[in-house]
């Protein structure tokens, strides 16, 4: 019996031309994207033709490895909120400066809650699914953020968000290389996670979960703290926003809020189990980025 999910999969699929093929045990869909997976054992998984790193056929390559992948070990990296962990699959592709080799897996369990998290959202929706809300939006907002995270069960740990592992320095790592995000304020990615984080609703963005590479393109990480209960501004908090207060938003930057589609954003957010105001707050907050030419100070701690 076929799922909305393959169905759904198959019909991308067949934009790329052929029937489903199979790449160590795992149905990749097309030939095209099969020639553009090297096979190799030990070798790089995507060739110098392949399509560009981090790009959205990329990235739907990645989500299913995520789901189907067999994992091979775990163990926790953290006493983050909701309990991470590290999961090692036996097999993956890369992309980037990212892998489904290995996965941030975040539970539904909490070790802990705190002040912030508990004033600020609505407890009852777990930060598993507010990680993978903040991927599909990533994806309808075209900012290309957030790896690529999905849903799943892990065994021994249960249901939780599993998000592809990014081997780059954090922004607070770079700064002991030298490089200070606080003082690079024409760099297009640093705005991108502003505005992410101002539309979400972001209360812990501090410069430890968010990644950068050698190019300063920015992986946004660890995203559960994030759709505040209505457009409550209280515990804001985006390190990237901070430090561009006073800045022109950068014009590719601005050219992809312009373009927001607000019924879209709106559609993502229904059905989520929001039961106050969440959905009009990340409206309301799309509708003021779309008439601001410079940053502002946008809540209490930005």
């Amino acid at each position: 019996m076929q799922t909305v999910e393959s169905l759904r999969m198959g019909r991308m699929f067949s934009a790329f031309g052929g029937p489903p093929v199979e790449y160590r045990g795992v149905s990749l869909g097309s030939r095209f994207l099969r020639d553009h997976l090297d096979a190799a054992s030990g070798g790089p998984f995507w060739t110098p033709t392949s399509l560009k790193p981090g790009g959205w056929h990329d990235r739907e390559v990645m989500r299913m490895m995520l789901r189907t992948a067999e994992e091979s070990e775990f163990a926790s990296i953290g006493r983050g909120l909701h309990r991470p962990y590290k999961v090692v699959f036996l097999d993956g592709v890369e992309s980037g400066g990212m892998t489904t080799r290995q996965a941030v897996m975040k539970t539904v369990y909490c070790q802990f809650e705190n002040k912030r998290y508990c004033e600020s959202v609505d407890i009852n929706i777990t930060g598993p699914e507010r990680e993978i809300l903040s991927y599909e939006l990533d994806r309808e907002l075209k900012f290309d953020l957030v790896p690529p995270t999905v849903g799943r069960h892990v065994s021994q740990l249960g249901y939780g968000s599993v998000q592809a592992w990014v081997s780059r320095p954090t922004a607070w790592e770079w700064q002991s290389k030298g490089y200070d995000y606080r003082q690079d304020q024409k760099n297009p990615w640093l705005h991108r996670l502003a505005a992410f984080d101002f539309i979400r609703g972001e209360i812990d963005r501090h410069a430890n979960n968010w990644i950068m590479d050698r190019h300063r393109r920015v992986y946004a990480i660890d995203n559960g703290y994030a759709f505040v209960k209505g457009d409550q501004r209280k515990w804001f908090r985006t390190s990237a926003g901070k430090h561009l207060v006073g800045t022109k938003i950068h014009p590719d930057v601005q050219a992809e809020i312009q373009s927001i589609d607000e019924d879209a954003v709106y559609r993502i957010l229904q059905g989520r189990g929001f039961k106050s105001g969440e959905e009009g707050g990340v409206l309301k907050r799309v509708r003021q980025l779309k008439g601001l030419d410079v940053w502002q100070r946008l809540g209490d701690l930005w």
